[in-house]
């Protein structure tokens, strides 16, 4: 009986030691992260900062004529954001360090003489996109929006973007539009 149970103690440990040899030996990998620091008064959330806006398929004959395709929504959401406590009377919820944001989105005009709509690549053409604010109003290519007041904490910058049609000779085919953006505080 104590011969039994010391093999099977010795089978058990030997069969832990292989389970872990072979754990080790069924992948593995490396990670990688990276950021930036910056000197701004709020955070830019990392899903907003490299983003894709699926603007949708659109039917060819809603772009005839200079039509567009309905707008989807984009958000740039800002985290963090703080005041700082200089001695002056900050209203309760407002950042004192910056007040307000702009946001200035540059890229490519899709027109060389219409800055309306930013240019696009790939087998589609005679297309732009337009990006608009809020309140639906279109920011030209290298413009920036109305500015924005921040609160203290995350704030999100809404913006809607279309397809506009820039033109007759709009084809078919698969597009995309790459636009920066950047922030400036007052």
């Amino acid at each position: 009986m104590k011969f039994n149970l010391i093999a099977s103690a010795l089978f058990m440990s030997l069969g832990l030691a292989t389970m872990t040899v072979n754990a080790a030996e069924q992948g593995s990998g490396t990670i990688t992260f990276s950021g930036a620091v910056i000197d701004a008064p709020c955070s830019v959330n990392p899903d907003a900062s490299e983003q894709d806006v699926y603007l949708g398929q659109v039917a060819l004959h809603q772009l005839s004529d200079g039509g567009s395709s309905k707008p989807r929504d984009f958000k740039i959401n800002l985290e963090n954001c703080a005041y700082i406590d200089d001695g002056a009377e900050v209203p309760e919820g407002r950042a004192l360090v910056a007040p307000s944001v702009k946001v200035k989105f540059e890229g490519v005009p899709a027109d060389g003489d219409d800055d309306t709509a930013f240019a696009t690549r790939g087998d589609a053409s005679g297309i732009g996109v337009v990006i608009t604010d809020k309140s639906g109003k279109p920011i030209k290519v290298g413009g920036e929006s109305d500015a924005r007041e921040l609160l203290a904490g995350n704030n999100a910058l809404g913006f809607s973007a279309y397809v506009l049609g820039m033109g007759k000779d709009v084809s078919v085919g698969e597009f995309e539009s790459i636009v920066d953006f950047s922030l400036s505080y007052e």
